[in-house]
């Protein structure tokens, strides 16, 4: 069983620990969800209510995020196996 598997057991099984190691997750995932280029540009991104909050530097970075906004969300929530992330809002 790689660490990953064992992370993500642990997360399914309390209640306000999820919340919080899925929270560090999703943020750990935020470069290889949305990309180096938007990555790079990121300047805060936090996540409250199943909503991922990120504010970007760049006018053309927050358009590229806006146009792969469900992909970026259906990944995440891929990738940690749950419907942590309902909505990506872009500043």
């Amino acid at each position: 069983m790689s660490i990953g598997d064992i992370l993500m057991a642990s997360i399914r099984r309390s209640t306000h620990e999820t919340s919080m190691l899925r929270r560090a997750y999703v943020l750990g995932l935020w470069e290889d969800v949305a990309g180096k280029s938007i990555a790079a540009r990121t300047q805060q991104i936090f996540l409250k209510d199943k909503k991922l909050f990120v504010e970007l530097s760049s006018s053309t970075a927050r358009n590229e995020a806006f146009m792969q906004r469900d992909e970026i969300v259906r990944r995440i929530n891929e990738q940690a196996q749950a419907q942590i992330v309902s909505e990506l809002i872009l500043r």
